[in-house]
């Protein structure tokens, strides 16, 4: 992968595609015997996440209570993968999901909605 010649001795990776690999580290010295270090197994994943964008309503819609309220949302899966549900919340406070596959546009209506 490469190598570094002076203290402190160390190598920095770029573009590992996703998978699982086994690093040593090999040393030479002066009368050019060689060591080999132990080995760390490592995984390399994707770590995208995915994307979700409230579609409607949008900011700062008005409504008159009670009223109910189409929420949408498009959902991006991460690299190599599919979306299994969109959750809608109210804040922290979860409102309703969606399980439907495949589509990127989520629908969910939030019934009665009362003045706070």
């Amino acid at each position: 992968m490469g190598e570094d010649t002076s203290v402190p001795y160390s190598y920095t990776t770029s573009s590992l595609l996703v998978g699982s690999y086994n690093l040593t580290a090999r040393v030479t010295d002066s009368n050019n015997r060689q060591g080999t270090s132990n080995t760390a197994t490592i995984t390399v994943s994707s770590t995208t996440p995915p994307t979700a964008s409230l579609t409607s309503p949008s900011n700062n819609s008005t409504f008159i209570a009670p009223a109910n309220i189409n929420l949408t949302a498009t959902a991006t899966p991460s690299s190599g993968n599919t979306i299994q549900r969109v959750d809608f919340y109210n804040g922290t406070t979860k409102i309703g999901e969606d399980l439907t596959t495949p589509t990127s546009l989520i629908g969910q209506t939030w019934q009665q909605v009362a003045t706070t």
